[in-house]
């Protein structure tokens, strides 16, 4: 498959390094203000509706912290988010974007600086919550290799390898 056949569209609020990774990879990339998920494209063989929400683990951190306006009872960001992507798209996918490192005491840094590991297994707890939900979760270690970790995922979700039943990771 090749990337130059996959029209990606993306939430216009995304740094332009994301615009510039996937425009690198060689996918035709268009802007938009997307309600729900980060990236979304249409599988080309099997026209599958995909949505991906990307979070880096300080996004990831604040999002399942931070309560939804006017929400109750209290739902976080994070999981308003999953939900309306769950009722839009045919396969919805968590990217986590660049990677972490543990600490000794348990927690871990993300960009060098500590999280509490209250906050971790909090954001861990709600990743477990979003796979039983059925939504996939995949990882990009490396940011700089994110549009070739999107285009695995275009191809993964066209083979309709996607269908874990309740959720997954890859």
């Amino acid at each position: 498959m090749d990337a130059k056949e996959i029209t990606l569209t993306v939430d216009d609020r995304e740094p332009e390094s994301i615009f510039r990774r996937l425009r690198d990879r060689g996918f035709i990339v268009v802007t938009e203000r997307l309600d729900f998920a980060d990236i979304t494209f249409i599988t080309p063989t099997t026209n599958r509706y995909v949505g991906i929400e990307r979070k880096t683990w300080g996004d990831l951190l604040g999002s399942v912290r931070r309560s939804q306006p006017g929400s109750k009872p209290r739902v976080t960001h994070f999981h308003h988010q999953v939900r309306g992507m769950l009722a839009k798209f045919d396969i919805s996918i968590v990217l986590l974007d660049g990677g972490f490192m543990p600490t000794i005491a348990g927690g871990i840094n993300v960009k060098g600086r500590p999280v509490a590991p209250g906050a971790f297994y909090q954001a861990d707890n709600a990743l477990l919550s979003v796979q039983q939900r059925g939504i996939v979760l995949a990882h990009c270690l490396d940011s700089e290799a994110l549009g070739e970790r999107v285009m695995k995922i275009v191809s993964w979700c066209d083979k309709g390898q996607h269908l874990f039943g309740n959720g997954g990771t890859f």
